[in-house]
């Protein structure tokens, strides 16, 4: 089949044939007697990236888009350089990572051991205070049923005593309960006979020439209830003033004394017994105490002016004098604060316990 103008058509069905032009597209008139004319597409004169395409040569990518597609390549290969670079790095790090989680699960695994110890001592501490509280309401009961030092207590057919050492510690003893009964009988006897010439001692007054009479009081000086306890008492002491000092501090604990002479000295078991005394009682007792150390010392009970004590103008007052060879104590038995408040000494009347 040949068109108007003589050429030959493709059979019918088959594809147009690529060439410089569009395909002919017949258009039909109205009037049969019209000549049928191809229409032709126009021919752009646009400038695409600068030159004109010529027909036939068409580029596949236009340029804008080939400049996308080169850009999104290079980020691509930027991102996978800078991948590789991390995963290079990675290792060091990775390092770093596994010796620090090693340190916290170490440092954990030891707060767990310490928590596990604390709740242990928590567990202790509840029941120390539960043993605490039981035990506090067992010695309150104690306490309000117990004696305390110092004290006298008999019980039976026994006479305890006990007195707090200057450390605080106790010093106990007993002594028979005939023996306080023979105190007893013996000082009612001897307070009877005060009233005989024998029982007095004339003091002679130099400065004033005046004499005064004044119960002998060493009659009534008595070792034998403190024989088990005060040597060993001076063998635990560091000093012979120490020992004096833990005698004196013994009888300080009694009640307080007046310093005036009364004629009505006791025995060493009746003052402890009537929980102190006047003067000539505590020298009487302290006297009584330190000689039965069995020390070879020598021992005196000192009356003395205690307002003048350098210048006697009466007698009101007795202490005890103790010389051990190598130091001399003029010792207070009335004070519980100072043991030797004489430091000038005293120029009075000397009693030894032997004359």
């Amino acid at each position: 089949m040949r068109d108007y103008e003589g050429s030959t058509l493709p059979p019918e069905g088959s594809p147009p044939e690529a060439g410089p032009f569009a395909p002919t597209v017949l258009q039909s008139s109205t009037n049969d007697d019209q000549e049928c004319q191809p229409i032709q597409p126009p021919v752009s004169n646009e400038n695409h990236g600068g030159s004109a395409l010529k027909p036939g040569r068409a580029s596949a990518f236009p340029l804008p888009r080939r400049f996308i597609l080169l850009l999104l390549a290079m980020i691509l290969g930027a991102g996978i350089s800078f991948g590789l670079m991390q995963w290079l790095s990675m290792g060091p790090l990775q390092s770093v990572l596994s010796s620090r989680d090693r340190a916290l699960q170490e440092s954990n695994a030891t707060l767990a051991r310490s928590q596990q110890e604390l709740e242990a001592a928590l567990a202790s501490l509840e029941s120390s205070r539960k043993e605490y509280r039981e035990l506090s309401g067992t010695l309150e009961q104690i306490q309000q049923e117990a004696i305390t030092p110092p004290y006298i207590y008999i019980h039976g057919r026994q006479v305890s005593l006990a007195f707090h050492k200057s450390d605080s510690s106790l010093i106990q003893w007993e002594v028979p309960f005939d023996e306080l009964e023979r105190s007893i009988d013996r000082g009612f006897l001897a307070r009877n006979e005060l009233s005989n010439e024998m029982s007095n001692l004339s003091l002679l007054n130099s400065s004033t020439k005046e004499t005064y009479k004044v119960v002998d009081f060493r009659p009534f000086v008595d070792s034998s209830p403190f024989k088990e306890v005060m040597p060993s008492l001076y063998q635990s002491s560091s000093s012979d003033a120490q020992f004096l000092y833990e005698v004196w501090n013994i009888i300080g604990q009694l009640s307080q004394y007046t310093a005036e002479i009364e004629e009505t000295p006791r025995f060493p078991l009746e003052t402890l017994l009537a929980g102190g005394g006047d003067c000539e009682d505590t020298s009487i007792l302290f006297a009584s105490m330190v000689q039965a150390a069995g020390t070879p010392w020598s021992i005196e009970l000192v009356y003395m002016d205690s307002d003048y004590p350098d210048q006697p103008q009466s007698v009101n007052h007795v202490i005890v004098s103790v010389d051990t060879g190598n130091e001399q104590f003029l010792v207070e038995t009335t004070s519980n604060q100072v043991m030797e408040p004489y430091p000038n000494g005293v120029n009075d009347w000397w009693f030894p316990m032997d004359g």
